[in-house]
Order: structure tokens, then C-alpha cells, then sequence
């Protein structure tokens, strides 16, 4: 996958540099008929992005390998924040305080990196089950499921918890991805 990636955005004048509107109005449309048309016309400025079929195979990862750098510069660069209601934050963020507005979408970009990054293998936290426990009799020609001990089903069973806590907290933070898309500007 090869991205490029536009530097030369379309330019917007800062209104509150200039005090005449007169000027203001010249201005923009000055810059909406010269520079904004050759940024659109000019061939090497254009976002480009090569797909291989490599690429394809496990969107997911791809999406995830993009975007977790992405969020995370977002984060620590960000110079505002979107409206986050009490329910997509847990109770120690819920209030009704705006003070607490930018802790909760603080909150949601951590879960949403976090989820990136899990989805992209780029830092698993995924739990392990112990290499120990052996779920399988392979001695004959097909695998067999075998009886565990009791100390066996109890780590087995804790796996299992702490692994469905994890998948649900990725896909926790996948659905914040797809509600506050719009919102993840700076």
C-alpha cells in the first residue's frame, strides 16, 4: 500500500487579519479562482492511494494501519473537541458538568486507538490461554476435544471471560469509530 497524500489543502483566508469587507470579499474570491482551481487541476497535487490486492485481503488491518497513526497524532495535536453524550463514556466520566466534556472525548479517541491498534496487531493486549492446557487429544488421526481437570476448565473459563471482555471492548471501540467519524477533526 503506497499512500500520498495532498499538502497543499485548499487555502481559506483568515477574515479576522483583514478589516475591510470589501477587501475580505476580493480577496477570497481571488484565491477561489487562482490558486484553489490549479490545487484541483494540477495532477501531482491530487491524494493518491495504491491498493494491492494484499491490501484487500484483511481490510480491517489495512483501515487500522492508517488510521491508528492517524488518531494519534489527532490526539495530541487536537485543538478542540466534539459533544459526547453519558452513554458512550463509562459512569466515572458521566456528569453533566461541561468542564468534563473534553475528559469524555478524550476517552473516546483512547478507546478508538486502542482498538486500532489491537485490530492492527501493533500492540495486543489480547489475553493468552496457558500453553499448558492441552484442549485437544491429538494421538489418534483426528483431533479430539479431551475432558479436562478442574483446575483446567477454571483457566480455561478465565481465558474465556478475559477474551470476551477484550473482543468487546474492540468492537466497543469500532462502533465509537463509525458514531464519531464526523467528529474526528482538529
Amino acid at each position: 500500500m503506497k499512500a500520498r497524500l495532498n499538502k497543499h489543502h485548499k487555502y481559506i483566508i483568515d477574515f479576522d487579519t483583514y478589516s475591510g469587507s470589501k477587501y475580505k470579499l476580493l480577496l477570497q474570491q481571488f484565491i477561489d479562482n487562482t490558486w484553489n482551481t490549479f490545487v484541483e487541476w494540477n495532477p501531482l497535487w491530487r491524494n493518491k492511494v495504491k491498493l494491492g490486492p494484499a491490501d484487500t485481503w484483511s481490510a480491517q488491518e489495512t483501515i487500522a494501519l492508517i488510521a491508528h497513526p492517524l488518531l494519534k497524532q489527532l490526539r495530541a495535536t487536537k485543538h478542540g473537541y466534539a459533544y459526547v453524550p453519558d452513554e458512550d463514556v463509562p459512569d466515572s466520566l458521566k456528569t453533566h458538568n461541561i468542564e468534563h466534556d473534553e475528559a469524555k472525548y478524550n476517552w473516546v479517541l483512547d478507546e478508538i486507538i486502542w482498538a486500532l491498534g489491537e485490530i492492527a496487531a501493533l500492540e495486543s493486549n489480547a489475553p493468552e490461554l496457558d500453553s499448558s492446557i492441552e484442549l485437544f487429544d491429538t494421538s489418534g488421526e483426528s483431533w479430539v476435544l479431551r475432558d479436562l481437570t478442574d483446575e483446567e476448565e477454571l483457566a480455561f473459563n478465565k481465558f474465556r471471560t478475559e477474551h470476551d471482555a477484550y473482543d468487546a471492548r474492540i468492537q466497543n471501540g469500532c462502533a465509537l469509530f463509525g458514531n464519531y467519524f464526523q467528529s474526528l477533526w482538529d
